[in-house]
């Protein structure tokens, strides 16, 4: 039986960085949809081997040192040695800015098993894309006021901040007792730069 010869390229249909505006030095994560009629067996990214998981090709390189504009090859091969390649630009910048938050509203008014919504905002100035760390925390307030974290429904989690932007992140909580006021404090950290932030969110609970 004659074997007909793979001579079919995989196919790379989409690339994603998870900052196009990075600073020097920062770890950039990349991931590749990339498909084959017979399979993919590699991905690189500058010739950096990225692992596959649940049919998405993952990876980190590192950025430059030094600031500029850059060129990424993505590179994605089958079994038969046939390769497909595609390049996508991003710049490195020295870093300037910072990240604020604020609780909005800051005072929330709800009844007691009652599910109300609070945006936790995040405002760039940086001239960089960020992911911050956004956490709620009761550490520091009075004994007595603090917001049973429970009441949430999540407490920590990791953000896309695109420099210049604002992000919304909302967050809902449930709480219980009555007549009472409880607090709880929003906080950030970046994870590429320096920039932390505070803000503080009050609920009365009727």
């Amino acid at each position: 039986m004659r074997q007909i010869r793979d001579t079919r390229p995989p196919v790379i249909h989409s690339v994603t960085l998870d900052a196009y505006t990075t600073i020097p030095d920062a770890i950039i994560n990349i991931t590749v949809n990339a498909t084959d009629d017979a399979g993919v067996v590699s991905v690189t990214a500058e010739g950096i081997p990225l692992l596959k998981t649940d049919g998405i090709w993952e990876g980190n390189i590192t950025a430059p040192s030094t600031t500029g504009e850059y060129t990424l090859t993505i590179r994605a091969e089958d079994a038969a040695g046939n390769y497909n390649e595609t390049t996508v630009d991003y710049s490195v910048v020295k870093p300037s800015g910072s990240i604020g938050i604020g609780v909005d509203p800051r005072l929330t008014t709800i009844s007691a098993g009652d599910t109300a919504i609070i945006n936790i905002t995040l405002v760039s100035t940086e001239n960089f894309d960020d992911i911050a760390y956004v956490y709620l925390t009761t550490e520091g307030i009075y004994p007595g006021y603090e917001a049973n974290l429970t009441w949430f429904n999540w407490t920590s989690r990791y953000v896309k901040v695109p420099g210049g932007a604002t992000v919304k992140v909302p967050v809902e909580v449930t709480p219980t007792g009555k007549n009472e006021y409880k607090m709880f404090y929003a906080k950030l950290e970046s994870t590429k730069w320096t920039p932390t932030a505070m803000d503080t969110g009050v609920l009365y609970i009727i």
